[in-house]
């Protein structure tokens, strides 16, 4: 049913006996699907599948009656950990610099994204957007402190 869900919920089936099962968990991967239901005849006649999700490795057998709710909760889940995951390692890679060239040491270093001080002129933006090509500067958080 997908309760609670903001979007509704596609099954897509892969019946084609022409390939493997193993090809077929690879392809499931590459296409990105978060969450894979693996049927078999062994997994039909307990009443059951094994629900796996792509964000992690762990398999578990769930009810055939319980699919929905279970993915539906699943769903949420993988949404709040990667969340918390984005977030956590956007924290440890933030380092707040209080001047320019500490802005510049540690994009030079390396240290991820910057929280800094920025003058709010045009001019600034376009010296920071110059330097940033030479230093191969993949994101900058520009905070609205003037220096």
């Amino acid at each position: 049913s997908g309760a609670g869900l903001p979007y509704r919920l596609g099954v897509e089936a892969d019946i084609d006996e022409n390939k493997q099962a193993g090809w077929k968990f690879n392809e499931a991967e590459l296409q990105g699907i978060p969450i894979r239901i693996d049927v078999g005849p062994r997994d039909l006649d307990k009443g059951e599948v094994v629900l796996v999700r792509r964000d992690r490795a762990d398999k578990r057998s769930v009810p055939l009656t319980d699919v929905p709710s279970v993915v539906a909760a699943e769903l949420k889940s993988m949404q709040r950990e990667m969340l918390e995951r984005a977030r956590a390692f956007r924290d440890a890679s933030t380092f707040v610099a209080a001047s320019y060239d500490e802005l510049k040491a540690g994009i030079r270093d390396g240290r991820g994204f910057a929280i800094a001080p920025y003058c709010q002129a045009a001019a600034c933006e376009a010296k920071i957007k110059e330097e940033k090509t030479k230093w191969q500067l993949i994101n900058i958080i520009l905070s609205l402190k003037k220096f």
